[in-house]
C-alpha cells in the first residue's frame, strides 16, 4: 500500500522546486519534512551548500506519449512543463537525486486537432478538472555508469501510482557539470489511472518518453 503521507510530501516537494527554483530554494531531507506544513515553510530557506538544483530547460526538452489504436498509432506531446533535479553532491551516479516534473495537460498537442480535443475531454485527461500530470522520483537502480531504473510516483487525474522509467542519465564534463541530460521511457496502463474509455479501440498500454536537459541554477553555481 502506498504511503499517502509520503506521496503528499513528495508532491509538495515538486511544487516547491517548480515554484521557487529560479530563486534557488529547496527542501532539506529531514524526517520532519514529512509534515506538509513544515515542508512549505522550508521552501523559504536557502540551499544548503552541498545541494545542487538543476532546472529543466523546456525549449531543449520534450515530453511525448504513444498509444496504439485500431485506426493506427497516436502520438502526443506536451508543450508546457517544468521542474528540476536536486542533487546532494557533485556527480551523477554517486549522488542522492530527487526529480520533480509537472506537466500542463492543456498544452497537449497531436497531429490531428480532433484527437487532441478527445484526449483533453472528460473521457480521457479531463483537463477542466485535472489540469496537471506530475512525477516525483528519487530512487535510482544503476546498471552501469549511465543507465538506470528511476522509480517514483506519477499522478494522473488525482490517481497516484508507482512507476519505473528506464533512463540514460549523464552530466556534462564541461562547465563543471552544469548540465544534465536524461532520456527516459516507460509503459503505463491507463486503466490504473482511472482512464477506461474506448478500451475496445484504444490500447490500455501507453508508452511515455522524456528527453530532458536540465541546467544548474546560477545561484547554486555561485555557492560551489
Amino acid at each position: 500500500m502506498i504511503d499517502k503521507q509520503r506521496i503528499l510530501t513528495n508532491v509538495l516537494m515538486m511544487l516547491v522546486i517548480i515554484g521557487s527554483i529560479m530563486t534557488a530554494y529547496t527542501v532539506q531531507a529531514q524526517d520532519e519534512a514529512r509534515n506538509p506544513d513544515v515542508m512549505l515553510a522550508m521552501s523559504h530557506k536557502s540551499l544548503m551548500f552541498n545541494q545542487n538544483v538543476y532546472e529543466i530547460v523546456e525549449d531543449a526538452s520534450y515530453m511525448q506519449f504513444h498509444v496504439d489504436t485500431t485506426f493506427g498509432a497516436v502520438w502526443g506531446s506536451f508543450q508546457e512543463f517544468g521542474g528540476g533535479f536536486v542533487m546532494m553532491n557533485n556527480g551523477v551516479k554517486e549522488d542522492s537525486v530527487s526529480i520533480a516534473i509537472k506537466i500542463n495537460v492543456e498544452s497537449l498537442d497531436t497531429d490531428a486537432a480532433m484527437i487532441g480535443m478527445v484526449l483533453k475531454g472528460e473521457d480521457f485527461f479531463d483537463v477542466d478538472f485535472f489540469p496537471a500530470i506530475s512525477f516525483v522520483g528519487s530512487t535510482f537502480e544503476w546498471f552501469n555508469n549511465t543507465e538506470a531504473v528511476l522509480k517514483g510516483y506519477m499522478t494522473i487525474k488525482n490517481v497516484t501510482r508507482e512507476v519505473a522509467f528506464y533512463v540514460e542519465l549523464s552530466q556534462s564534463k564541461e562547465g563543471y557539470g552544469n548540465s544534465i541530460t536524461m532520456k527516459a521511457s516507460t509503459t503505463i496502463k491507463r486503466c490504473e489511472f482511472g482512464i477506461y474509455s474506448m478500451l475496445s479501440f484504444v490500447s490500455d498500454n501507453v508508452n511515455l518518453y522524456m528527453n530532458i536537459e536540465a541546467r544548474k541554477n546560477a545561484a547554486t553555481i555561485s555557492k560551489m
